[in-house]
């Protein structure tokens, strides 16, 4: 018999897993075209528009198959590290890094071909670009940073320093690869002794102000959290 506390069951099984992974693969395909389509418009390369439609197509099938296997078979344990990524550290990197692209592409053209465009379609350019160079820095700010994202002034100086320390490492890197006498994957072998470093020296700073302020806390005397009721 039905009774009202079945509305209030949380769903679930194999074919309720079935069709959220099946909506996820729809919108990660829809995200990743759209995306992939949006830069060969405002590059002017419609002529490779279908090709990056396709590849587009063949990433979210790739990616969200395997992710959506996992949480098929596996349930939410599966894609565990996926529920709890710093997902705030990404979105916030692109928003940083599409103004600053598109700012500077606006003012001094990345590419002089494109000089003869528009102010406003170059920055619109350097946005696109942008979008995604900040999604990566933004996942390995998260790393680096090891807390939340705090949308207060603190915590976004304290971001925006980790941010750009990350973007300077890769930056760095970047630079190594591109030397003619060195191999050009050096760039990626140098980036993860890179995160590692800085991951480590994040932590230590943290540890420090923290044992900074403690002390000093204390010392102040501030008991604004302690209350005795007189008698």
């Amino acid at each position: 018999m039905w009774t009202l506390n079945d509305s209030y069951q949380r769903p679930h099984g194999i074919l309720y897993r079935f069709v959220q992974a099946l909506t996820a693969v729809m919108v990660l395909a829809c995200l990743v075209c759209g995306y992939l389509g949006l830069r060969a418009i405002v590059w002017r390369h419609e002529s490779e528009l279908a090709v990056m439609l396709t590849s587009g197509l063949m990433i979210a099938g790739a990616v969200g198959g395997i992710l959506g296997a996992a949480y098929l078979v596996l349930g939410a344990h599966g894609i565990r590290f996926i529920l709890s990524f710093n997902w705030m550290s990404v979105q916030v990197g692109m928003v940083a890094a599409m103004l600053m692209y598109g700012i500077y592409n606006a003012l001094f053209p990345i590419m002089p071909t494109y000089a003869t465009e528009s102010a406003a379609v170059r920055a619109l350019q350097g946005a696109v670009d942008g979008a995604l160079i900040g999604a990566f820095v933004g996942g390995l700010t998260a790393f680096v940073s090891g807390r939340p994202v705090f949308l207060s002034f603190a915590g976004l100086v304290r971001y925006g320093a980790v941010f750009l320390l990350v973007l300077g490492a890769l930056s760095i890197a970047i630079f190594i690869g591109t030397q003619p006498t060195i191999p050009g994957n050096v760039t990626v072998w140098l980036i993860v002794p890179f995160m590692l470093v800085l991951r480590l020296g994040v932590s230590l700073y943290d540890r420090y102000q923290a044992a900074r302020t403690s002390p000093a806390q204390e010392e102040s005397g501030d008991y604004s959290g302690y209350y005795e009721e007189p008698a």
